[in-house]
């Protein structure tokens, strides 16, 4: 039997492996409006580390958020929907959780071929969520074909330079 998703789930923050997502949220470049961490959606104990990455004509914000107590059920679901809504209503084009290491930049950006198992939630900015990933069951991602939809709702920003 595999082990739960939280036993499997790390990030870098400070140098160092600590059990955790990293959020990303692609935008248009020229996007001005941020969003803070909504910690409120979070137990108190998260440490959050952020980063942009850029192109000519997109940038994602990252946000390593180390999580020292999961959430369950339905609380997990809760914080990952609303962290998700809040980085879409200030503007991303898609925001989603993803695995360490398995980020493209764009163009090669939810291209099946090269990010496939790596998405774990998203939300795209017509406010379609999905989130097959639950911190109590073995690792679960969206499908290759979700990433192709992922793609579609980028709106050109996915296979931007």
């Amino acid at each position: 039997m595999q082990p739960p998703a939280r036993e499997q789930l790390e990030i870098v923050l400070h140098g160092e492996q600590v059990p955790g997502v990293t959020f990303y949220a692609l935008y248009r470049r020229d996007n001005s409006d941020r969003a803070p961490f909504p910690a409120d959606l979070w137990h108190p104990e998260v440490e959050v580390g952020s980063s942009c990455l850029h192109g000519e004509h997109w940038e994602v914000i990252v946000w390593d958020v180390a999580i020292a107590v999961w959430p369950s059920g339905d609380a997990w679901t809760r914080s990952v929907q609303g962290t998700l809504k809040l980085l879409v209503d200030c503007g991303a084009r898609v925001a989603w959780i993803g695995l360490e290491g398995f980020f493209c930049d764009p163009p090669d950006l939810f291209e099946p071929a090269l990010m496939s198992g790596s998405v774990l939630a998203a939300m795209t900015s017509d406010g379609c969520f999905c989130c097959p990933v639950d911190p109590d069951q073995p690792l679960a991602t969206l499908t290759d074909k979700d990433l192709l939809q992922l793609r579609r709702a980028s709106d050109g920003l996915s296979n931007a330079t």
